[in-house]
């Protein structure tokens, strides 16, 4: 992998795999638009279970497969770590259901897909980490 010499060759790209304080970037650590690597899927949320999030956010997905899926009951996944908020409600009514976008990577669209399906999405905040 070529390492990135200057920083006018990243300009106007965005990160295609995490990136550390401290860490080399390579030319595969970068892409032209996130379409190449990502997708921004719409998720449900219950009513009052919607952490304080916002644009970047960082969050960890999970499921508790319910008796309406094909999945037996059971205790929550995690399915997806650290996925980028795209976009949630600025107002939030805690007594009604909404929904959110995520920004999540191609091979994790399945997963997500399946497990609205199949049960009850919420997502757990991570303090401090933004995109």
């Amino acid at each position: 992998e070529l390492l990135i010499a200057e920083p006018t060759q990243i300009i106007g790209k965005v990160a295609a795999t995490d990136l550390f304080t401290g860490g080399l970037i390579t030319q595969n650590s970068v892409a032209t638009t996130f379409a190449e690597t990502t997708r921004v899927v719409s998720v449900p949320i219950r009513a009052g279970h919607l952490p304080l999030v916002d644009h970047g956010s960082r969050v960890d997905v999970r499921v508790t497969p319910s008796t309406d899926g094909v999945a037996l009951p059971g205790p929550a996944q995690l399915i997806i770590p650290g996925a980028i908020l795209e976009s949630a409600p600025e107002v939030v009514d805690p007594s009604m259901d909404t929904a959110v976008t995520l920004q999540i990577s191609n091979e994790q669209v399945q997963v997500l897909v399946q497990a609205m399906r199949d049960g009850v999405i919420d997502l757990v905040a991570i303090p401090g980490a933004a995109s």
